[in-house]
């Protein structure tokens, strides 16, 4: 069993034999056993020893102390309970080692800092096969304004921070003895000392739109209001910043639909939307951005077409508000993915970028020109085909016996005959990028021959039940 791990991990260079004890030997590659113990890795790819790691760090337990035996005995209980090549080893911090200390936040309960840790944390070194310091790390620490080890204190320190592998250590200001918690820079925003969510997007980002107010307008006070109510209430890193978007912004402007209220048009935004990059902590823009542009017939601001733009940005859908400056009529901006570029109309689901209309209209063409030659058939497909719901519908389609290669027989009854083919040109596959059905070509299907070369109920009936 042994050797067909190593097979399996790549890992065996071969077999042999002890000629005097008859015993068998595997032979494989270096760094899949522990030089100091000579057990099995934990981690054979970081080439990582769990028990040779923990070891070192309870034999360090007496070089280091926090001055106090309940913090020691925490650090201690956290250490030992590392599991992965790349979890922190959470240290106690001796607060000389923090320099460049800069507040970002204060409350009545605690002050939120930046610093720069000297010698920094530790991080495994897979080539050495130990743990080295990464030197002037910047970091943020969380400063409470107590002197005491509190129960909400050490739920803090564990739950929060430690099981979030979030933790570089526990550190004590030698002048007011209040104790610190330090944590990674990504953790916390520099700006506001508030906690990141998931993709480092920290909701200060709303100040920095308020601050842009005064730098752009509408020329309407009722649009510019309603522009930064919704730039105000971006909850997620992913909210589209909705804005005012000047015309001249738009470049390749065509004419997709229209009917007697609005007008349709895919166009290229020069500028393009704001996207936040979790990178680099800011919001850029994605230059060149194609979208689409409902234009309204109309230079009047109704609540109709206020209400309209509240509906699209509580989707998420819109992009932003500009105006023609030649005939005065209002536009709204939305993404790609919003509406069809053939007939210019909302796709029902937008995460699909699907459109039935657009669809059944072409289905309705192909069938003019593919035919079975049998009129119930033809009808049958052709309901089939108009009846898909969803861009994942297979799209029931006559095809001509000379698509299929590759024919083998399977097995048979008195009615049916059933064969494996390879089928050339294959079935249709909606392309969500691409917004167009493509073909998947030469793919394996299997066939059942009906011994019968009349159209009967039974056969229609069987065709009926395969549909579902």
């Amino acid at each position: 069993m042994d050797a067909q791990v190593y097979v399996k991990r790549n890992r065996l260079y071969g077999i042999s034999q002890s000629p005097y004890t008859k015993n068998y030997i595997i032979s494989f590659s270096d760094g899949f056993y522990c030089n100091k113990c000579g057990k099995k890795f934990t981690d054979d790819y970081y080439k990582w020893c769990k028990p040779c790691q923990i070891n070192g760090l309870e034999k360090n337990f007496t070089n280091w102390t926090g001055g106090n035996e309940k913090i020691d005995r925490l650090i201690q209980r956290m250490q030992l309970n590392i599991n992965k090549y790349d979890d922190l080893i959470v240290e106690w911090i001796s607060y000389d080692q923090l320099d460049d200390i800069k507040e970002l936040r204060k409350d009545e309960f605690f002050t939120t800092c930046s610093a720069i840790w000297k010698d920094g944390p530790l991080q495994y070194d897979s080539i050495k096969r130990e743990y080295l310091r990464k030197p002037n790390t910047e970091v943020k620490f969380k400063l409470h304004k107590s002197q005491n080890i509190t129960n909400k204190f050490v739920h803090e320190v564990v739950n929060v921070h430690f099981r979030r592998n979030h933790l570089y250590g526990i550190s004590k200001n030698p002048y007011t003895k209040e104790f610190i918690i330090l944590f990674p820079n990504e953790f916390y925003c520099k700006k506001c000392g508030k906690k990141f969510d998931y993709y480092n997007w920290c909701r200060c980002q709303i100040y920095d739109l308020k601050k842009n107010f005064t730098n752009w307008t509408s020329g309407n006070e009722k649009i510019d209001s309603l522009i930064q109510g919704m730039q105000l209430k971006i909850n997620e890193y992913d909210d589209i910043i909705v804005e005012w978007i000047s015309y001249d912004q738009f470049d390749d402007i065509e004419e997709l639909g229209k009917d007697e209220f609005a007008t349709m048009y895919s166009a290229i935004w020069k500028d393009g939307p704001l996207k936040y990059d979790s990178n680099k902590y800011e919001y850029k823009r994605q230059q060149n951005e194609k979208v689409y542009l409902k234009l309204y017939h109309s230079q009047i601001i109704t609540n109709e077409f206020l209400n309209e733009i509240k509906v699209y940005s509580k989707k998420n859908d819109l992009y932003g508000i500009s105006q023609n400056p030649y005939t005065k009529n209002y536009i709204l901006s939305f993404p790609d993915s919003f509406c069809c570029n053939k007939c210019g109309k909302k796709f029902a689901k937008q995460y699909d970028a699907w459109c039935n209309p657009c669809l059944i209209n072409g289905i309705k063409k192909d069938s003019e020109i593919s035919t079975s030659r049998n009129e119930n058939i033809d009808n049958l497909i052709r309901e089939t085909q108009l009846e898909i719901n969803i861009y994942n519908d297979i799209i029931v389609e006559w095809i001509p016996y000379d698509q299929f290669n590759d024919i083998k027989e399977l097995g048979n009854d008195e009615l049916t005959t059933i064969y494996s083919a390879m089928w050339k040109d294959g079935l249709l596959k909606y392309d969500r990028n691409k917004h167009e059905y493509s073909r998947n070509q030469n793919i394996k299907v299997n066939l059942i021959l009906y011994k019968s070369q009349n159209i009967t109920n039974k056969f229609l009936y069987e065709v009926n039940i395969s549909l579902f």
